[in-house]
């Protein structure tokens, strides 16, 4: 990918890892990245994906969408994870050699490896031993998704290859309360408890299970780089060589968001894999190494991280409203604190809160669609948010000027 004005389709944009590769490529000077949302392009429907590759004819794909979530929702959603992800992968990887793409990388999980595969996993524990039943059904697509990629290399002798990251957190990750991955699902509460004031937090599991985190920006990286010095049958793993016990990671979790209350361990639910660490020497052995580490990532994560609809004071007293983002942009958030220190404008706030994000979301829909390319890039949705609580909030306010604090 030297020429900088290839075109690149990359599936699944908006997600944590599309969102981060798009930041990566354009920082890098490319230029003609094609984007489609899940609203534009349904890539579980053939004929769409089909009739999308005809007409763009990219160069260049990686493949990032996915449905993806932690335990919970594998456990509620097993025929979704399992039938959704076969769809996306055999379209948009088929569409991609009938259209005579160049090269295109397919994105799985570390969930591919038998649940007690030995420590740390290389490549070759693939298909060695029973998989962890909290997600099989989600390990099982994407272990198809790395055959098709090796028999499409085997029989068209097409650059197809295959990555498979470690346990994945940063910005424009998924804090949905049921369905969210361990660290996004402990940062929300630790941030929700604090903004409540609860005295604890209840964790499932013992905190016994190992696991390794990798930012989701060096993945970027390692992406690019794959795509430019790899070439092989072999998929690649990807981590950061670096394990903590969840029991740990909760605990920087919490001192991260700055949750003062205790911590209380539900050992009922389920622990999943007791131990996952990735041996990403393959790729170290080509020249890459991971940058960010795990305090710095989760900093930056919790920057990142949306609000959600709660009514505060800060240490100093200084009221305060979380509001959440627009639904369509789950992963970013906003936080309008009321400027006017009188505790008349408040109470006004208070009073019409509904009101007043009703019509401010509604500045921030038209706004997001004039400001769309901005929205879809790093962190873009800033601009919107300092533009419409200037436009919006004063008018909305009976003339009280309010400010808006992005968390950043």
């Amino acid at each position: 990918m030297e020429d900088k004005s290839a075109k690149i389709f990359i599936a699944g944009h908006n997600g944590l890892v599309g969102s981060a590769i798009v930041r990566k490529l354009r920082n890098l000077g490319f230029t003609n990245l094609i984007l489609r949302s899940h609203h534009e392009l349904d890539l579980t429907r053939q004929f769409d994906v089909e009739t999308f590759f005809d007409i763009e004819k990219p160069q260049f794909v990686i493949l990032a969408a996915a449905k993806v979530g932690g335990i919970h929702a594998n456990n509620t959603y097993p025929a979704d994870f399992i039938s959704i992800n076969l769809q996306i992968q055999t379209n948009v990887i088929h569409s991609s050699y009938i259209n005579g793409v160049k090269k295109i990388m397919f994105l799985g999980s570390s969930c591919i490896y038998p649940k007690l595969a030995e420590q740390p996993i290389v490549e070759e524990a693939l298909l060695t031993g029973p998989l962890e039943p909290t997600n099989e059904w989600y390990a099982i697509a994407k272990i198809a998704g790395i055959k098709m990629c090796q028999a499409y290399r085997l029989q068209y002798k097409w650059d197809a290859i295959s990555l498979m990251p470690t346990n994945l957190y940063g910005a424009n990750d998924n804090f949905h309360p049921e369905n969210s991955h361990v660290l996004p699902a402990l940062m929300r509460r630790f941030h929700e408890a604090k903004v409540k004031g609860a005295k604890e937090v209840v964790v499932w599991g013992s905190g016994s299970p190992l696991r390794e985190f990798l930012h989701v920006d060096d993945l970027a990286d390692a992406v690019v780089f794959s795509m430019e010095k790899y070439s092989g049958l072999g998929h690649v793993n990807v981590g950061s060589g670096l394990e903590v016990t969840i029991k740990e990671l909760a605990e920087l979790v919490k001192e991260v968001v700055g949750f003062e209350g205790e911590l209380v361990w539900d050992s009922t639910k389920p622990d999943g894999t007791p131990r996952k660490l990735m041996d990403s020497s393959k790729l170290a052995a080509l020249g890459w190494v991971p940058k960010v580490s795990l305090r710095d990532g989760l900093v930056d994560t919790y920057r990142c991280m949306p609000c959600f609809f709660h009514f505060a004071e800060d240490k100093i007293g200084i009221p305060k409203v979380y509001v959440k983002a627009p639904e369509s942009y789950t992963s970013y958030g906003v936080c309008v604190v009321p400027y006017a220190a009188d505790i008349k404008s408040y109470e006004w706030f208070k009073q019409n809160f509904e009101w007043v994000l009703c019509n401010t979301l509604l500045f921030a829909e038209i706004l997001s669609v004039i400001f769309h390319n901005m929205i879809h890039s790093a962190r873009g949705f800033y601009v919107p948010c300092h533009l419409y609580a200037f436009i919006a909030l004063p008018l909305l306010s009976n003339k009280k000027w309010w400010y808006l604090n992005i968390i950043d």
